[in-house]
C-alpha cells in the first residue's frame, strides 16, 4: 500500500512536469523566431523523455494494483482504469482508518460541510483525493458507466425539488451523489477483502432512506 502511495506521488510530480514542458512547447509554437525553433527541438526531446517516464510509472501502477485487495472489484467498474484507480487507492491509503462510509466521504472531500477550504484553517480532507473523485465522476459520465443512473436520478430530483439552484450547481451535486455511492461500494468491497467489519449501509441507517444501491448492481463481472 505504501509503495502504491509513493508511485502516486511520483506520478503526480512527473505528470505536472510533463504538462509544464507541454505548455512551453505550445508557447514556442506561437513564436516565429528561428532561435525559438532551435530551442523547441530541445524541449521536444525533454517532452518525449518525460512522457516515457510517465508511462513507465503508469505501468508500475498496474503491477502494484494487481496485488491490491480492492482491485479485483474495481476492475469491474466502468470508467476507472489503472491510472485513476491507482491514484484513488493510493491516496485513500489504508481503508482501516475509515471505520464508516461517512468518514471516507469526509476524507475524500465529498461531505459539503467539511469540504470547503477556510482561510487560515487546515483542510480536513485530502485535496488531491477530492480532485481524483471528481475526475472519476466525470469519466463515468463520459463512458456512460452504469453509475450514471445515479447521476441522472439525482439530477432529475434536484431539478424538481431544487428549482432555486442553478443548473451547474445541480450538475455538480448530482456528480457528488454518484461519486458518494461509488465510494460507499468501494468502502464495502475493500473492507470485506481486508477482513474488516462492515457496518449497515449508510443510506439504510438514516431515517427516511429506504433505497439501497448494492455494490454489485453497477459492475460487470470480470471476463463477461
Amino acid at each position: 500500500m505504501q509503495e502504491l502511495r509513493q508511485l502516486v506521488d511520483m506520478y503526480y510530480q512527473i505528470q505536472k512536469f510533463r504538462i509544464s514542458v507541454g505548455n512551453r512547447l505550445s508557447a514556442l509554437d506561437r513564436e516565429a523566431d528561428e532561435a525559438r525553433s532551435i530551442d523547441r527541438g530541445r524541449w521536444e526531446q525533454w517532452f518525449t523523455r518525460v512522457k516515457a517516464i510517465e508511462g513507465e510509472i503508469a505501468q508500475e501502477f498496474e503491477g502494484e494494483l494487481e496485488l491490491h485487495s480492492a482491485w479485483p472489484w474495481l476492475t469491474q467498474v466502468k470508467g476507472v482504469g489503472p491510472v485513476l484507480g491507482g491514484k484513488l487507492l493510493g491516496l485513500i491509503g489504508d481503508i482501516g482508518v475509515s471505520p464508516t462510509v461517512s468518514s471516507l466521504w469526509r476524507f475524500a472531500g465529498q461531505d459539503p460541510t467539511a469540504s470547503r477550504l477556510v482561510k487560515g484553517e487546515k483542510a480536513v480532507f485530502n485535496k488531491r483525493l477530492k480532485t481524483v473523485c471528481f475526475l472519476v465522476g466525470r469519466q463515468m459520465l463520459m463512458v456512460n458507466s452504469p453509475y450514471r443512473r445515479i447521476y441522472d436520478e439525482a439530477k432529475a430530483d434536484y431539478e424538481q425539488n431544487r428549482p432555486d439552484w442553478k443548473p451547474l450547481r445541480r450538475h455538480y451535486a448530482a456528480i457528488r451523489k454518484m461519486v458518494k455511492i461509488f465510494l460507499s461500494h468501494l468502502w464495502v468491497k475493500w473492507r470485506e477483502a481486508e477482513g474488516l467489519p462492515v457496518s449497515e449501509p449508510y443510506i439504510l441507517a438514516q431515517p427516511g432512506h429506504s433505497r439501497y444501491y448494492g455494490p454489485d448492481e453497477f459492475v460487470k463481472p470480470t471476463g463477461v
